[in-house]
């Protein structure tokens, strides 16, 4: 990697708990992000960062550092079809009622039509728009009786959001999955821009360094 170049590209592994992958995306962008501006906060940041994880529960997340209201707060923003006060964008709408499409209905009928579609992907942003959902697609495929999800972010606060993302994600996966009568499987995040803001820094830390990572690296 060239001096004072952001890093690029890192694939964290699979995990057995979410709350594990999260310590050690925490953990690499605190000792490998570059840190840049953003609208006048500085933050650290990979780019192109890639975990997963088997398993995805709030508690363990709690467990492992996380804000148990700001998980709560994240699962809210993706089910309300109203925009909730602090943020721009309400992913229940973008999941519901995208372009007059309720998207989990579309990928459900996908599946059940066909449980071998490579092409069960829904995506979030209208060209033109100035304000752009950090969530960028969703990608579901039905393999060896489960179902695996796939989400890109364009964005995402690692250390204050990825709990809330997952444990969202996970709530979707879930109900999918229930629809097609089949187990949840695998929760993988893409995230092209996976940043921690200067002020969340010392917490990070304090997760980065707590306990032991079970169950990380496999690829």
């Amino acid at each position: 990697m060239l001096a004072d170049s952001p890093a690029v590209s890192a694939s964290l592994g699979t995990f057995d708990r979410f709350a594990d992958a999260w310590r050690m995306c925490v953990r690499h962008v605190m000792a490998e992000g570059h840190v840049v501006t953003d609208d006048g906060r500085p933050l650290k940041e990979v780019l192109n960062v890639s975990l997963s994880a088997w398993n995805c529960r709030p508690d363990e997340f709690v467990a492992a550092g996380a804000d148990p209201d700001r998980i709560t707060l994240m699962v809210e923003k993706y089910e309300s079809l109203s925009v909730l006060p602090m943020y721009t964008v309400s992913y229940g709408k973008l999941f519901r009622e995208h372009a007059g499409v309720d998207q989990l209905q579309w990928l459900v009928r996908r599946l059940k039509l066909r449980p071998e579609a490579k092409s069960a992907t829904i995506g979030f942003h209208t060209p033109g728009d100035e304000v752009l959902s950090c969530i960028s697609l969703v990608d579901c495929k039905l393999r060896d009786g489960r179902l695996h999800l796939t989400a890109v972010f364009r964005s995402q606060n690692i250390f204050a959001s990825q709990p809330g993302n997952a444990c969202a994600l996970r709530r979707i996966q879930t109900l999918i999955a229930d629809e097609l009568g089949v187990l949840p499987g695998a929760l993988t995040l893409h995230v092209m821009s996976a940043h921690i803001y200067e002020g969340d820094w010392d917490a990070a830390y304090s997760v980065a360094s707590s306990g032991s990572i079970d169950g990380g690296g496999d690829e």
